[in-house]
């Protein structure tokens, strides 16, 4: 099949998936590695997308449910606190072991969004402390500097167990994140020159529309659509350890 349709169709598919639940890139990095062969393009094209797909993601979300802005300040910082003290781990800790612990984890991880409700249910709007989003920040960021794929699923995830944000701000929340992460990234990539942006462009619309119903799908249905979602991130985040492993030996 042709390149111009391939690319559009999984983009849209990464999209729609990515504003529900994280992960897009587990779907759309393996298509530019085929595409463009291995390298940093193949990360800072992505980065188009999953600017695009945040951005959009955000805007419908921030339009429907309230954004906890204030407390969302130390969230980011505490993310980027936490993403460097991750990329430091690398020096002390082997990539390998981590990700073993990791597989490890994500049966648990499916567990707890299949069995546990409380996750999902709609809760009080009551006020959150700025430590909790602050040590929320922290783990994920040490997790996304450290290793890092499915950094969007993971903020949603944390922002869910550790806070008593309801599901859509959890949502919103996590894609301001996302966001701001992606489009600092993109420049650093755009200043280096390993940005493909004529494929970047063409997969970042097709990610709009998909990020776009996608989003506007979980305003509608929200835990119906994110636990499949979360779901299929989850065990294409273990697709992608395994392969990972057995290319590390």
């Amino acid at each position: 099949m042709n390149q111009t349709i391939i690319v559009p169709l999984i983009s849209f598919f990464a999209g729609f998936i990515d504003a529900i639940a994280g992960g897009g890139g587990l779907i759309t990095i393996p298509m530019w590695v085929i595409l463009l062969g291995p390298g940093a393009h193949v990360v800072g094209t992505n980065k188009i997308g999953a600017f695009a797909s945040s951005s959009m993601a955000l805007f419908v979300y921030q339009r429907r449910h309230k954004l906890p802005w204030q407390e969302g300040i130390w969230f980011l910082v505490a993310i980027g606190i936490g993403s460097f003290l991750g990329s430091q781990l690398t020096k002390f800790l082997s990539a390998k072991y981590f990700s073993l612990c990791l597989l490890l984890l994500c049966p648990l991880i499916l567990l707890l969004v299949w069995k546990k409700e409380s996750l999902f249910s709609q809760r009080p709007n009551e006020k959150v402390s700025k430590s909790q989003f602050v040590f929320t920040g922290l783990a994920v960021g040490i997790y996304d500097g450290f290793f890092g794929p499915g950094g969007g699923t993971f903020m949603l995830l944390s922002l869910l167990w550790f806070t008593q944000l309801p599901l859509m701000s959890a949502l919103a929340l996590s894609k301001l994140a996302n966001a701001i992460s992606s489009g600092i990234s993109l420049s650093g990539f755009a200043i280096q020159g390993v940005v493909n942006w004529r494929w970047g462009f063409i997969s970042g619309f097709s990610i709009l529309i998909g990020a776009f119903l996608g989003a506007r799908l979980a305003s509608k249905d929200t835990v119906k659509v994110v636990k499949p979602a979360l779901t299929l991130v989850v065990i294409l985040l273990m697709v992608k350890i395994i392969l990972d492993f057995f290319n590390l030996i």
